[in-house]
């Protein structure tokens, strides 16, 4: 029989509900702003806490891309917006209109119909104070400057009567059309300013980063339609992520510079290293889109990066290309490097994928030692012998290697591929091919002091240096 020590009482208080506000509106800050306005109903205790929420999140896409195809899209649209833009107005109304807001993010639809809401929307949360600022205008289409919503400038005229942008840290900005001039006066007036975001902006032509005073630490301007980046002076700029080739780039004076993203091609390779060689010095990290084979008066021209860890590559491949001597003049001036990425992409269409189809030169594959790399990733693989050189490469010149990850060219950009994997026999084709050089050649090559990971379609694996924007 069991004594009253055995049994355990009912707790009934609820010991939550007791807590202050400020930690209340903490624990709703983890759960989405719709649950955390369904808390009202909960107790009288519970009814107004979620207006004092400091971030307001609102995001409309979720919803609208459950349809499956083009025409269920725009039904869903036509049917979903005018519930989302009168949910947001109801949220802005009933929130406590006393608290600061840290953050502010708007995901939806771009259409020309939604301009004057978003307008509101942007001009509430500066005079709130805003510190994180992100517009994210999604659209249903291919990819393109499909930049419906102008960046409201008045905005400016009005704040600055108030100075409500004295709190701004962050803003990031994806498919808004805004101006070199939008951006100057943000980052000059913006005192708290460090990161600032512009993806996919039509309008975007050019950009000086210029002033010691400038609090800017994360610069990404990606996609955009710009002829000049020009950055001088920028003492606290930490990441730089740009992205178009034949694009202006300047940087002078830029000492704490630890991460940049770089596209270098043939064409421009010399012009461009010269311009960006002040800031080489100091990198830790460098993302950078080139070619496999560079031109010979190239090579040995890249500068020194006594201080960078880890390199992230895009490669790709033309189809003449039958060297690796712009990757390879990389590693030359990359001693101390310990993490090594590679997406390989090719951008010819052979007729058979095999390994035995295009081996690259032995002659012009220059080694260099790499003692400090202990990890290497190779993405985009399909059993081409170039992928194998590139193994072999590693394993002859990595004395410290630990581990090699070597995945396929992922399952959904194979099948949206034209026409080269339309067809199911060819996509089979290469996943036989892949399994024959997984198994047959790399494992055989592998020493036993290095780890193989090799990665299968069905994983669907994105590797860990490429960030989706």
């Amino acid at each position: 029989m069991m004594g009253d020590f055995g049994r355990r009482k009912p707790v009934t208080e609820d010991w939550i509900s007791g807590l202050p506000d400020d930690i209340l509106c903490c624990i709703l800050s983890f759960v989405t702003l719709k649950e955390a306005g369904r808390t009202s109903a909960l107790s009288k205790r519970w009814e107004n806490v979620w207006k004092f929420v400091t971030d307001l999140d609102f995001d409309a896409i979720p919803t609208l891309f459950e349809a499956e195809t083009d025409e269920e899209y725009r039904i869903s649209l036509k049917r979903e917006m005018p519930k989302f833009v009168d949910w947001v107005h109801k949220v802005l109304a009933s929130r406590n209109q006393t608290v600061a807001l840290r953050k502010f993010r708007i995901r939806i639809h771009s259409d020309d119909s939604i301009g004057a809401e978003l307008n509101k929307w942007l001009q509430f949360a500066f005079d709130k104070g805003v510190e994180r600022l992100e517009v994210n205008l999604s659209w249903h289409g291919p990819c393109g400057f499909k930049t419906h919503y102008v960046f409201p400038s008045a905005i400016f005229a009005a704040a600055q009567r108030q100075r409500s942008w004295d709190c701004l840290k962050v803003m990031i900005m994806k498919r808004v059309a805004v101006s070199g001039d939008d951006l100057d006066f943000l980052l000059h007036n913006c005192k708290l300013l460090e990161t600032l975001r512009v993806h996919w902006s039509s309008t975007l032509n050019a950009l000086q980063v210029r002033g010691p005073s400038l609090a800017i630490r994360h610069l990404d301007v990606r996609h955009c339609s710009l002829n000049s980046l020009i950055v001088c002076n920028a003492y606290n700029l930490v990441s730089l992520k740009s992205g178009l080739p034949r694009q202006e780039l300047v940087l002078n004076n830029v000492p704490r510079l630890v991460d940049t993203h770089i596209c270098i091609l043939s064409y421009y390779a010399k012009d461009l290293v010269r311009r960006l060689s002040c800031a080489f010095s100091t990198l830790e990290i460098l993302v950078i889109l080139m070619e496999a084979e560079m031109n010979k008066e190239y090579v040995g021209k890249f500068p020194q990066l006594p201080t960078l860890k880890q390199l992230r590559v895009r490669l790709f491949f033309r189809k003449d290309m039958k060297s690796l001597r712009g990757l390879t003049d990389l590693f030359r001036a990359s001693p101390n490097l310990e993490q090594c990425i590679i997406d390989v992409l090719y951008l010819h269409r052979d007729e058979e994928v095999s390994v035995h189809g295009d081996s690259v030169e032995k002659a012009n594959v220059e080694n260099y030692p790499l003692r400090h790399l202990r990890v290497v990733e190779i993405s985009g693989c399909c059993g081409r012998a170039v992928e194998l050189q590139l193994v072999k490469y590693f394993l002859g010149n990595a004395s410290s290697l630990e581990k090699i990850i070597v995945a396929p060219r992922r399952l959904h950009m194979v099948l949206t591929e034209e026409p080269l994997f339309q067809d199911k026999t060819r996509f089979d084709r290469m996943t036989k091919c892949w399994g024959r050089f997984s198994e047959q050649q790399l494992l055989r090559i592998m020493p036993p002091h290095v780890t193989l990971q090799i990665l299968q379609h069905s994983e669907h694996h994105f590797l860990s240096g490429w960030i989706k924007s």
